[in-house]
């Protein structure tokens, strides 16, 4: 699998972009669309309401990497739309929680610097995410 997670001028560089059929995911409408991609994701973004496209991206990203292509999630820096949606998308492919996954994605690109509204409602996805998994295992005591 091939996820990368980066910025416009990364979409836009076609050293990178012809190396390997790429599909992307546009995070940020003032940012420049990519011309060398297989295919193209483009989300309405609303900065506030991020969560409503979760399971839009993760889709897409599956569906995508299932097929062997590399996937760029990007948007104008590559620093917190974008990082919001690698991040939400390794929770949902990993069942992992959110810091250890922050953590994970703050070492491979260090720039990163996700918001605190998009903070709280990347929690809340991991409460959707795992609540339930652990709602499965609970044994009744007595």
């Amino acid at each position: 699998e091939e996820l990368y997670l980066g910025s416009e001028l990364d979409a836009l560089s076609e050293k990178f972009m012809n190396q390997k059929p790429t599909v992307t995911v546009n995070m940020a409408s003032e940012a420049n669309e990519s011309k060398s991609h297989v295919m193209y994701l483009e989300v309405p973004l609303n900065d506030e309401r991020i969560d409503l496209h979760f399971k839009t991206v993760n889709e897409f990203i599956d569906t995508n990497l299932e097929k062997g292509y590399r996937v760029l999630v990007y948007s104008k820096y590559g620093i917190a739309r974008s990082a919001s949606f690698v991040v939400a998308y390794l929770m949902y492919k990993r069942v992992l929680p959110f810091m250890e996954v922050y953590e994970y994605v703050k070492q491979k690109r260090p720039i990163i610097d996700i918001p605190f509204p998009f903070i709280y409602k990347l929690h809340a996805y991991q409460d959707s995410l795992i609540l339930p998994l652990t709602e499965l295992n609970t044994e009744q005591i007595n």
